[in-house]
């Protein structure tokens, strides 16, 4: 049925092609009629619509009406595009048409070729069938580098279940640092990296060259990398020991964090190195682990461990920790009384940092304050303490009333 459905739109899109090529020639830019709409009234139609109530058949010919029309302004076809996207799979008769727009070759094409692939990427598997088309554009060492980026993401989400997306990618990952253009090849292996965590587990033959990437001089790839590492769970195990190495001795703390998150989604296996990570002497390596360990899938033991944290030199790590614990909440109810009082004497701090860490997360967990009214008033009328926690003492009560 799938099939019949594609054929048919495939059919609708080579004679509508066919009429605008052939009859609108004379057409003065947008000022059409795409099925029983103009283009101003299809601009607040879509507008003033719900995404769902877009995936009528009616809708959807006349969206497609105005995207493959050439006289159309250029920002609304694109804009008309991606809404087609967004609708998903209703709208997967627009399929054909934006692979006819692939391969046109218009005055811009690569403007025009941008949108179809982003609107691709955002139909998902929907558009499977078209990833044979949207494979050469990031094999074409000759086409700019945004359009070749765009595509190794519209390819992971199109059809991430194929091989030939997988090779690909770990050809670009593979581009070589060291050529004449290395920050080219560096841009190639970051924006292939992205595209790997898209496919999760699947991406695991990508381990060694990830691995490899981990120990770029270039903090951007290195922070996509882990990214792409943590997205495969426990299948990347033997990335621990590289991950462990970058939260300890990387250079920057944006590719430190996400390798210290990476090691919270590899999950179980991680869990060693993130408790060791917890006991290091710099302050700064710690808070990483709490960290990562706030993006454990195994919350339980993650909260296990944290609790230890709330004992922690540093108020920081300590606010935080208890921040996570709540926010985890698999932990029993002495690990949640803990992680309260933690927070409420650090609502009180002399660290800004610490006070409103402090404060969001009591706002946000207010309904575990019923039993704790009479400390938040104590503090909401001590003259000692300052204006500002006294008033956010007082709001916190207004939440947990």
């Amino acid at each position: 049925m799938a099939i019949q459905k594609m054929l048919l739109g495939m059919a609708w899109v080579a004679c509508l092609w066919t009429s605008l090529s052939a009859g609108e020639a004379d057409r003065t830019r947008g000022d059409g009629v795409y099925g029983n709409r103009s283009l101003p009234e299809w601009r607040e139609f879509v507008k003033s619509q719900p995404l769902q109530a877009l995936g009528t058949p009616e809708t959807i010919q006349g969206l497609m009406e105005i995207v493959a029309d050439p006289f159309a302004p250029w920002t609304d076809r694109r804009q008309f595009a991606l809404t087609l996207g967004r609708i998903g799979s209703p709208a997967a008769e627009a399929v054909p048409l934006f692979q006819k727009l692939l391969k046109n070759k218009d005055a811009d094409p690569t403007a025009t070729q941008l949108w179809s692939l982003k609107a691709l990427g955002l139909l998902g598997t929907t558009a499977q069938t078209a990833a044979d088309d949207v494979l050469p554009f990031l094999q074409d060492a000759h086409q700019p580098f945004l359009l070749r980026a765009t595509a190794m993401e519209t390819l992971a989400r199109i059809a991430p279940d194929q091989g030939t997306t997988l090779t690909a990618l770990i050809e670009l990952l593979k581009s070589d640092e060291r050529s004449p253009d290395s920050q080219q090849a560096n841009e190639l292996r970051r924006a292939s990296a992205e595209a790997l965590s898209l496919l999760g587990p699947q991406a695991s033959p990508a381990l060694p060259e990830l691995i490899r990437a981990l120990h770029s001089d270039w903090p951007i790839l290195q922070r996509s990398a882990a990214t792409a590492l943590g997205a495969m769970g426990p299948r990347g195990e033997l990335a621990i020991s590289p991950l462990t190495d970058l939260v300890l001795f990387g250079e920057s703390n944006d590719s430190r964090e996400a390798a210290a998150e990476a090691l919270g989604a590899i999950g179980k296996p991680a869990l060693p190195a993130l408790t060791h990570l917890l006991q290091d002497e710099e302050n700064l390596v710690r808070r990483l682990a709490v960290r990562g360990l706030g993006k454990s899938v195994e919350s339980t033991a993650a909260v296990k461990i944290l609790a230890a944290a709330l004992q922690d030199e540093s108020p920081v790590i300590r606010v935080e920790s208890a921040e996570i614990i709540l926010l985890l909440q698999p932990g029993n109810a002495l690990q949640k009384e803990a992680a309260i009082q933690v927070l409420l004497i650090s609502l009180q701090s002399t660290e800004r940092e610490v006070r409103m860490t402090a404060y969001r997360s009591l706002q946000k967990h207010a309904d575990l304050l019923t039993s704790h009214h009479h400390e938040l008033q104590a503090i909401a009328s001590d003259p000692q303490i300052n204006a500002q926690t006294r008033l956010a003492a007082r709001r916190i009560l207004e939440l947990a009333n």
